[in-house]
């Protein structure tokens, strides 16, 4: 019934409800028309029927809106009511008639009437089939009115015989509760009343029933038995006289009479009505009546335990307490089992005495299985119940018809239904019902059973006593069992039962796991060329085009394949298929060499199984499997070696390594060999003896390798080789926790061992191959962070990776870790058209290469390093492994922090930064933000401040992306005039309403998703708007000509962006994916990026002002160092955007703390990510002032680049000598470009100064952790100061954190060279002539403290924007070279002593220097003072900042005063005073400023030489003061050396009688000065 809430209008309501009918209906051959005219049609005609009335009639030839429809309509109408419909459609298929399409509007009518109207669509009848349906239809509803209109009188009727039961005096007997029991149970939903009918007995004196008719009860008759010709039971079975065998049942002590009727039901069901009488006694107890109640047992009383429903489950006692079955054993269950699974109607209707044998003779079919027959004839002698066994695997419909065939040839009778069952059991039981007449036979039961016995032995009895007599046990053997008749006439023809027996021995091995197995075998006179495989799938038939290629790159060629399916007659397992499938293949070695089947059999087996399921892969690597012996997992092995190799770059194609491989077994033999006994972890040898071994093996490849003629094989062996012993770990001898091994074969790998491998080589890189996901992590130290991409480059993914990765060790100079990078090509993406689909399976391919670096990586428990199980490590400790997201992988962070997790990994959530407890760089906008500093500082340097003076902006990305997002927010004075990314180009020409403009960006930003199409249009400015990229061509207004140059009318999506990036701007600004910008030396395809081949623009072409790169590889460092050469602004995206990596490396070092502090009962494990999350802003202030004070060193190296021209090249050439910069790789200038560029006055460039600075840093950190600086006590603040506040309060946490010294190695090397750039640090080298750079960085960290250059930086960075730029860097130089005074005076005066000691013996003096020096210094430095405070003050420095800077360098020398005082024991001013009069005096301090302004312009190592004379003035002035003050003062000394006085001022006014100092006149004034010390 449909109870849609539907319209008022009758009619209305029948075309609504028809409607929404009609979507879940099978509409063929009918038009919404038709539909909507039968509807109306139906309607027109019932609701003329008369009111309260049901009919039906038929449409024979219906007509819809269109003509006729070919088919017949079967139509019902009346008041609703239950069971219309399925009474009507059991009618329907009674006649045999096939329903096509049914609608029941159910109609609400005015008066609260419901009326059902039904409309049946059936096949074209004929006039006599219409007539026939048509009556029956309504002798359907008639039935159906009657049983609805009395279902209340007829349940009331029961309840009324339960009371009467309940209070009867005779008998009292157990049976009479019983009975009550059972008719409550009855009203209780367990039963359908369809009619009631009581009859009274007549009985003699001894009230015994008497053969005569029954009297019918007047008024009585409800339901379907109100019509008196109905009878409940058959003619011959209700006599009008009752027989006395029915009275001898009528007279049985039970009250009820439970039997099925010979009426069928035309209502709900058509079946036949179940009967349930209730005996009716006189005051004696004896039987005098009987109430009849017809109708159906409900679904719910078939579903409950036969043990609950009364009645039954006294005769489910009885028969258990009859077995004589000890209680709660297995006998008792196995009955009890039995008894509920016996068909219910059985139960109902049988009788203990009856059904006890019957179960009793089932229960030992379980013990021995076999055909058994079991008859019963129902109390009236109606019909026979026939309840048959045969074995499961015969029973199939041919059988079940022979057997019926046989029953009611016994009986001469007829086929009411069968219903078949089956459990777990051996057996199949079907329960026949046979109705028979009054004079039906008697047959011979055990006959009959014989018969039927014969019948079931099939072709499968002797697989049935093979399958008895194999050695299985009871699983195995039930799961045989089940293929006893499974296989079809064509493998019956083919194979023999015993062969049969293997092929189930076989699929008895296939699982839900293992789905697929292979059996290789031979038949006998086999020829020995040729082999046979029979593969087993439990998931279908297995087509030939895919299983053949299989064995044909194993080096087979298959003859011919023949497929049988088996249908077992039940599950073998609980999960098993309807239909296993054998294949049959007949095949031959590809070269006619023989076959050794023993040797061959399980290997090719497991190997085609292995390729079948994903587990290896299908090439020609496989055919080792035959030729060398090789297992499919060796194979892999050799597959991946192979695949490192080509990814290389460096390496013959696939198929020339296949051919070689296969061409000399022996020696691919030994290639395993050789792994193995390098990492078999089974072998119990120490490294020395494996390497001994590994000698031998090798001695024996060499001889081997004399036989190869081909270079290319011999090539492709001895790489392999090499690489073999290039590896330190591998994962192949790992177990995954079920046993099995890896689905993955992963290598980790010494680079810089291997012979032949493009440079640069990482520390350590650790490749790994599966069918799935092939990638690869290079690593360029210990510690190390980077980023893993996903990759679609299958061929050269390392190549990509190894690119990006040279970017990345110079982006991660400013933190701990050194660079690495990594990269996955997915091999079995799903089709891309399903996005979600395709992503998962990248997500998938990422989880098994993150599972593939962690279980080659150290773990730290307890802080013990812990290598991984099963494997031979040769690289010693080594458990520092982070990862981070790249392209494709932004949102993998928790994925791969999960895997970590999950195995203990002792980094934690700390493996990838990133996740959702961590620092999102999205949310913080860190990366952006580090790259706008950048920005900041190429406009301030030009005199704009951006964050208060309008600019123009033209970008590559959108406002849903984290870069490109974030720093289109980061100005309120962008004027963003265009924009572009991989969908559309949005172009504003002349933005002139920032602020409006910018909340716009940030509603798009804020969204979840968004592009340029959700821009409010309405604010982009006359002539601009969104175009989408895949448009074939845009129109260009006025204004986009004009802002682009462009002349025509139309140009394609591509033109416009390439005009545009040739558009003047003041910014360009990258945050999206791609390279956009390349050099004019530089080709496309040099360039690596495909995709923007069409839009891609020359440096020289550009005309934006600065270059902002908050995305990688948006320009080419090539273009950069072209664009920075003819004036842009530009550093490298390295420098720009490395806020992210620094971010993230917060978050790595952050976390690795808090574990150490939770492990350590300091924080709570619960807090933690609270913690984190508070810090954030701390975090991004600590990682912006990182960007800060990179940018600004480079704009001091920027600053002194063309005078330090030379020391710069001296500096590549150390850092090539140290083996770390290729300037080729890096795109710097060699040694005769480098003279070239002095010949034309040509500095390097900022991207190149960038690339330089970040290698000094590089190798000073690598100095300072090979040094003991970093466990100075005096830098445990410079530790904690790294960490935000709170968590830098956990000392002890600290203390033991992993990455202590690193992380101080880290902040000294940044700070040193963020002072001045890169030479100043460099040049300490060669004046203090040490190389050891420990020793500088801690002289320089003295001069730090002793100097306040802290303080002094900070009175500098204030100025941003209120001075001009190039103050503040005339300001940090002064400052620079202070500090490299001061820090050369440490290390050559006070080379030993910690930091603390340094400090201390210096601090306190050379503030009380400071404080005094305008008291005592002389004229000449006075005025030095003066001149120079007084030239930055009018650049508007502050006096006070001016003049400290302008002292700065003589309080470096004021530490040679504070040793001077030191040695001669008098104050510090009095010293000083000595030293400055003597300076005066003598014209040292003239002769050393004259001579550093003079030798600026002379070369190199004149400068060097001449710096070094300084200090050596420096010092000569301190031994003179030094002797004066022993003489009494500097008067009384120099009027003691008064001739030797006059001589030298003599020849220093001699030698400067020329301005022009050149390092010549300076070598002899110092000369004449050293001189005259010695008179």
């Amino acid at each position: 019934m449909n109870n849609q809430t539907v319209a008022t209008d009758p009619l209305d309501q029948v075309l609504t409800q028809v409607t929404l009918e009609s979507g879940n209906e099978e509409l063929s051959g009918l038009e919404p028309a038709d539909i909507d005219a039968l509807a109306r049609g139906l309607w027109n005609w019932a609701s003329g029927l008369p009111e309260g009335e049901q009919d039906v009639r038929i449409l024979v030839d219906a007509v819809g809106a269109s003509g006729p429809l070919g088919r017949s309509i079967l139509e019902a109408a009346g008041p609703d009511m239950p069971f219309l419909v399925d009474s009507l459609l059991g009618e329907c298929a009674d006649q045999g008639f096939e329903v096509r399409t049914m609608f029941h509007p159910v109609v609400r009518l005015a008066d609260g009437r419901m009326i059902s109207v039904i409309q049946i669509h059936l096949p074209r009848l004929t006039e006599r089939e219409a007539d026939r349906l048509v009556k029956g239809a309504r002798q359907t509803l008639e039935h159906t009115a009657q049983a609805v209109a009395d279902f209340k009188p007829m349940k009331e009727r029961m309840r009324e015989e339960i009371r009467r039961l309940s209070l009867l005096e005779e008998p009292k007997h157990a049976d009479t509760h019983e009975a009550v029991a059972f008719l409550e149970w009855l009203t209780k939903n367990h039963f359908v009343f369809l009619g009631c009918r009581e009859y009274r007995f007549e009985t003699d004196a001894e009230g015994r029933v008497l053969p005569e008719e029954p009297i019918m009860i007047e008024g009585s008759n409800l339901g379907l038995l109100r019509d008196e010709d109905l009878n409940v039971l058959s003619r011959d079975a209700e006599p009008l006289v009752l027989t006395p065998e029915i009275g001898e049942l009528l007279e049985e002590p039970f009250p009820l009479i439970v039997a099925k009727s010979t009426l069928m039901s035309r209502i709900h069901r058509r079946v036949a009505c179940d009967y349930v009488g209730v005996k009716k006694y006189d005051e004696q107890g004896r039987v005098n009546g009987e109430v009849r109640f017809l109708g159906l047992f409900t679904a719910e009383a078939y579903d409950e335990t036969a043990r609950s429903i009364p009645f039954i489950r006294r005769r489910v006692l009885k028969v258990i307490a009859s077995s004589g079955a000890t209680p709660g054993g297995h006998t008792e269950k196995a009955i009890a089992n039995l008894l509920e699974t016996w068909p219910r109607d059985e139960l109902f209707q049988t009788n203990s005495k009856t059904l006890a044998p019957m179960i009793m003779g089932a229960l030992h079919l379980i013990g021995r299985p076999r055909t058994r027959l079991f008859l019963r004839r129902d109390q009236f002698d109606r019909f026979v119940s026939a309840i048959v066994y045969v074995s499961r695997e015969a029973y199939d419909t041919t059988l079940r018809e022979r057997i019926t065939e046989a029953l009611l040839t016994a009986y001469n009778g007829k086929l009411i239904r069968f219903q078949p069952y089956f459990d777990t059991g051996p057996l199949a039981r079907v329960h026949f019902q046979i109705a028979i007449d009054r004079n039906h036979p008697e047959p011979d039961v055990e006959a009959l059973e014989a018969e039927i016995t014969k019948l079931a032995r099939t072709w499968d009895q002797a697989l049935r006593e093979a399958v008895i007599q194999a050695d299985l046990d009871e699983a195995e053997g039930e799961g045989a069992r089940a293929f006893i008749g499974a296989f079809n006439a064509a493998y019956r023809e083919a194979f023999t039962p015993e062969e049969a027996m293997l092929d189930v021995a076989m699929m008895a091995r296939l699982s839900a796991n293992s789905p697929i197995v292979a059996r290789a075998y031979q038949t006998p006179n086999e020829d020995p060329d040729k082999i046979r495989v029979k593969i087993y799938s439990r998931n279908g038939s297995i087509p030939l085009s895919r299983c053949v290629p299989v064995f044909e790159k194993m080096g087979l060629f298959a003859a011919f394949e023949t497929g049988y399916p088996v249908r077992p007659g039940e599950k073998p397992v609980p999960d098993a298929p309807d239909v296993y499938w054998v294949h049959d293949l007949s095949m031959r070695s590809e070269n006619g060499a023989p076959i050794d089947l023993d040797e061959v059999a399980r290997r090719l087996e497991e190997a085609f199984v292995a390729v079948w399921s994903g587990y290896a892969e299908n090439d020609g690597f496989n055919r080792l499997i035959l030729a060398a012996g090789a297992s499919w997992r060796e194979a892999a092995l050799i597959r991946t070696l192979c695949a490192y190799r080509r990814q290389t770059g460096l390496d013959q194609p696939q198929e020339v390594q296949e051919g070689a491989l296969a061409r000399y077994p022996a020696l691919t033999r030994l290639l395993v060999d050789l792994f193995a006994v390098r990492f078999d972890p089974s072998k119990d040898l120490s490294l020395r003896q494996r390497e001994q071994a590994c000698r031998e093996i090798c001695d024996s490849i060499e001889v081997n390798l004399r036989d190869v003629s081909a270079l290319a094989d011999d090539q492709v062996l001895r790489r392999l080789t090499d690489l073999i012993l290039g590896v330190q770990r591998t994962n192949f001898y790992q177990t995954t926790a079920d046993g099995g091994p890896h689905s993955f074969v992963s290598l980790k790998i010494a680079s810089r061992e291997l012979r032949e491998v493009p440079e640069p080589k990482p520390f350590r890189e650790i490749f790994m191959s599966s069918p799935k996901v092939e990638g690869v992590h290079l690593r360029f130290g210990p510690v190390a962070r980077g980023g893993l991409r996903w990759s679609d480059r299958a061929a050269d993914y390392r190549t990509e990776v190894l690119g990006l990765v040279k970017a990345q060790q110079v982006k991660n100079a400013v933190i701990v870790p050194a660079g690495s990078k990594g990269g996955f090509y997915p091999k079995q993406l799903p089709d891309r058209s399903d996005r979600n689909a395709w992503f998962e399976g990248g997500r998938d391919a990422y989880k098994e290469f993150i599972t593939s670096l962690l279980e080659l990586t150290d773990n730290l428990i307890d802080g013990e390093v812990t290598h991984p199980a099963d494997t031979v490590v040769w690289d010693g400790d080594d458990p520092y492994l982070v990862v981070a997201a790249d392209k494709g992988t932004a949102t993998f962070s928790d994925t791969a922090n999960a895997i970590s997790l999950e195995k203990d990994h002792w980094l934690g959530d700390a493996f990838a930064s990133g996740g959702s407890a961590g620092y999102d760089h999205k949310k913080m906008g860190i990366t952006a933000r580090g790259a706008w500093e950048a920005v900041k500082r190429h406009f301030r340097e030009m005199g704009k401040d951006i964050q208060t003076e309008p600019f123009t902006v033209i970008g590559v990305g959108d406002m849903s992306g984290d870069v490109f997002g974030n720093g289109m927010l980061l100005s309120p004075e962008i004027r963003l005039v265009a924009a572009f990314n991989h969908m559309h180009i949005f172009i504003d020409p002349d933005p002139v309403d920032s602020k409006k403009n910018l909340a716009e960006r940030q509603r798009l930003f804020d969204l979840p998703q968004s592009s340029w199409e959700d821009y409010d249009t309405s604010l982009i400015s006359k002539g601009g708007g969104v175009f989408a990229r895949s448009a074939k061509s845009i129109e260009l207004t006025d204004e986009i000509k004009a802002l682009t140059g462009l002349n025509a009318d139309t140009v394609t999506p591509d033109q416009l962006i390439n005009a545009l990036l040739k558009s003047q701007a003041d910014l360009l600004w990258f945050g999206g994916i791609g390279t956009y910008v390349k050099a004019d030396t530089e080709t496309n395809a040099e360039v690596g990026d495909r995709a923007n081949d069409a839009i891609r623009v020359g440096a020289h072409q550009l005309r934006v002002k600065v270059i902002g790169e908050g995305a990688n590889l948006g320009v080419t460092q090539a273009a950069r160092i072209e664009f920075a050469l003819s004036g842009g602004r530009v550093n490298s995206d390295a420098i720009d955007n490395s806020a992210g990596v620094d971010s993230s490396d917060h978050e790595v070092n952050i976390k690795i703390l808090a574990a150490e502090a939770i492990r350590l009962g300091n924080l709570e494990e619960d807090k933690r990510n609270a913690l984190l999350a508070d810090m954030t802003d701390d975090v991004a202030a600590h990682v912006l002032r990182h960007n800060y004070d990179q940018t600004a060193a480079l704009t001091l190296a920027e600053a002194t680049a063309k005078q330090d021209h030379e020391a710069l090249e001296r500096l590549m050439v150390h850092l090539e000598s140290r083996g770390v910069l290729d300037r080729a790789l890096e795109g710097l200038p060699d040694t005769g470009d480098m003279k070239v560029r002095a010949d034309h006055g040509q500095s390097l460039s900022r991207p190149e100064l960038a690339v330089l600075l970040a290698w000094s840093k590089i190798t000073l950190f690598d100095d300072l952790v090979a040094s003991d600086l970093p466990d100075d006590p005096y830098f445990e603040d410079v530790l904690r100061a790294y960490f935000p506040s709170p968590i830098d309060s956990y000392h002890e946490a600290m203390d033991n954190h992993r990455l202590k010294r690193e992380i101080i190695a880290t902040v000294l090397a940044n700070r040193s060279l963020d002072m001045g750039g890169t030479i100043p640090v460099f040049r300490l080298r060669e004046m203090t002539d040490t190389t050891d750079m420990a020793a500088i960085v801690r002289g320089l960290e003295a001069a730090r403290v002793v100097l306040d250059f802290e303080g002094f930086q900070r009175e500098v960075d204030a100025l941003d924007n209120v001075v001009h730029a190039d103050v503040q860097t005339d300001l940090r130089l002064l400052a620079a070279q202070a500090m490299s005074a001061a820090a050369a005076w440490f290390v050559t005066s006070m080379p030993k002593g910690t930091l603390q000691e340094l400090v201390d013996a210096t601090h306190a003096p050379l503030n009380e220097f400071k404080a005094s020096l305008a008291d005592i210094h002389t004229q000449f430095p006075a005025a030095q003072i003066e001149r120079s405070t007084r030239t930055l003050m009018r650049r508007g420095a502050p006096e006070e900042l001016a003049r400290w800077a302008s002292a700065m360098s003589l309080f470096a020398q004021g530490l040679v005063v504070v040793d001077l005082a030191r040695e001669t024991g008098e104050k510090v001013p009095v010293a000083g005073e000595c030293f400055f009069q003597i300076g005066e005096a003598l014209r040292l301090d003239r002769l050393r400023v004259t001579a550093l302004d003079g030798l600026s312009k002379a070369g190199f190592w004149d400068r060097v030489a001449g710096r070094r004379l300084i200090v050596e003035l420096v010092q000569t002035q301190a031994d003179a003061a030094r002797d004066a003050l022993a003489a009494g003062g500097a008067a009384a000394w120099l009027s003691k050396h008064q001739d030797g006085r006059r001589d030298l001022l003599a020849t220093l006014t001699e030698l400067g009688r020329e301005k022009a100092w050149s390092f010549a006149k300076f070598a002899l004034a110092a000369d004449a000065v050293r001189h005259f010390m010695k008179r």
